[in-house]
């Protein structure tokens, strides 16, 4: 690894994207501003986007001349969400109820916007947030989106509330969106765009990159696919045949951890939380069907983080797993304790196989 270029950092940090310049006017990275319009009638050929929020109307206008250089303005703290920020991505509110979220970008990135707007148009029984304007400010290396905040709590924030019958609900509900999204499929690892999927989905040696950067590799055929974890499924001993073999890739949300969805919270324990959204699209593509229900079984992402933690924050990832099989959806777990015994200790097949409070077979 060359830390010297893995260390090199993203100017301005995402964290500066959204800037406070004067109440009611924000700075956004190198092309935009976001301010009160005081004359909802003046609506200038520079302004791209307005909506009202709580009686306010607020407007999106492109800057008269683009910043030339990567300096930072103004507040970024003060509208910033203390929980959702980081190296390659951050959120503010510019309105009590309208987001802005800002995300590092090279070429060939699928954004997230544009991956919501294809969903909303293939598969619209997903609930998404609705999205009001989106850019990429390729001086700054991020895309940036305005949307709509969608009804309801995380499901991490609801949890302490849901009763066990109304966690499995929500479960149900996940399952089936799940389902619906995997009736897409192609014949390439790749996303809704037909480009590469970010992150490892390579069949080459990777070269370092700094790390706020999305590595976006070539699409690669499910042939090709196939023959790089046999390739690799050998060289670790690996006997039992990846499954799913043949079979064409499906669409799927990999990451549907407790802060990725939002739920109702009944009033009443006998009424059922409802999943009102489906967020961080940025990430979906096609690959094997098994994965869906198998892999939230080594998802240490999927757990339920409370202050203080309880025995049962890892539940989530069983009660999406056994709600997967239960849709139809294939639980490969000789396959998967097989990969992670080869790799990693007998320790770590443990909290794949065993739960405390669950069943670990439907």
């Amino acid at each position: 690894m060359d830390w010297d270029l893995s260390n090199v950092p993203l100017q301005p940090s995402i964290d500066e994207t959204v800037g406070l310049t004067k109440p009611g006017c924000w700075s956004i990275g190198s092309l935009m501003i976001c301010e009160i319009l005081l004359d909802e009638t003046n609506i200038t050929p520079d302004i791209v986007c307005s909506w009202k929020d709580t009686g306010i109307v607020y407007c999106l206008r492109k800057r008269l001349t683009p910043k030339t250089n990567r300096d930072p303005e103004g507040d970024f703290i003060t509208s910033r969400h203390p929980k959702y920020y980081g190296a390659s991505r951050g959120i503010w509110n510019l309105s009590p109820n309208v987001f802005c979220k800002a995300k590092s970008w090279v070429e060939g990135l699928t954004t997230e916007a544009t991956t919501i707007r294809w969903i909303n148009n293939k598969v619209p029984s997903i609930p998404t947030e609705k999205v009001l304007y989106d850019w990429i400010d390729p001086m700054w290396n991020r895309t940036i989106m305005i949307s709509e905040r969608v009804l309801g709590k995380t499901y991490q924030e609801a949890w302490p509330s849901l009763t066990m019958h109304q966690k499995l609900s929500v479960a149900d509900q996940v399952a089936k969106h799940l389902k619906a999204l995997s009736e897409m499929t192609s014949d390439y690892v790749e996303t809704v765009q037909g480009t590469g999927l970010v992150g490892a989905w390579s069949l080459r040696v990777r070269e370092p990159l700094p790390f706020w950067k999305p590595r976006v590799e070539p699409r690669v055929s499910r042939d090709d696919y196939e023959a790089y974890i046999k390739r690799q499924n050998d060289s670790y001993g690996i006997k039992i045949i990846a499954p799913n073999i043949g079979q064409p890739l499906v669409l799927q949300h990999s990451d549907c951890n407790p802060t990725n969805f939002l739920v109702t919270i009944p009033s009443n324990i006998d009424d059922q939380p409802i999943v009102t959204g489906i967020i961080d699209w940025e990430g979906i593509g096609y690959l094997p069907k098994w994965r869906i229900a198998t892999c939230p079984r080594l998802g240490q992402g999927l757990r339920v983080e409370t202050n203080p933690p309880v025995r049962e924050g890892n539940d989530w990832q069983w009660m999406l797993s056994n709600a997967c099989v239960r849709v139809g959806f294939p639980l490969e777990l000789d396959y998967i304790k097989e990969s992670v015994r080869k790799r990693y200790s007998e320790e770590a097949v443990k909290h794949i196989i065993v739960c405390d409070n669950l069943p670990t077979e439907v």
